[in-house]
């Protein structure tokens, strides 16, 4: 024979009679977590268009994320700053075509330093 203390003991006739009374109860809803890349079509972080002919890279280190946000604040670039206050670049799944990261960064390079 299982001895239950009283604690135990409450809690399980607790449960007894919640799970008997499935009559007139509300029912319980859950959150269904819904996959990101197929409710939105994967567009560049950059220049907000879809991948094309090109193929999207996905932005995968911390250095990356840092360099785009020096070149934004260097540009002055509010659309960019933006962006990039929702988090990094990892954090974000930024996907990017390698030509307007190289864009970016030679706007950045061109510009002159004050």
């Amino acid at each position: 024979m299982v001895e239950y203390n009283k604690t135990q003991l409450t809690r399980a006739e607790k449960r007894q009679t919640t799970s008997g009374d499935t009559e007139g109860a509300t029912p319980k809803f859950t959150r269904q977590s819904v996959d990101r890349s197929e409710t939105l079509l994967e567009k560049c972080f950059f220049c907000d268009k879809p991948a094309g002919n090109e193929s999207l890279r996905k932005a995968s280190t911390f250095d990356l994320d840092r360099r785009v946000r020096k070149c934004a604040l260097k540009l002055e670039d509010k659309s960019l700053i933006a962006k990039l206050s929702a988090g990094d670049m990892i954090t974000q799944d930024a996907m990017y075509h390698v030509k307007c990261l190289v864009s970016l960064y030679n706007k950045a390079r061109d510009t002159k330093s004050t």
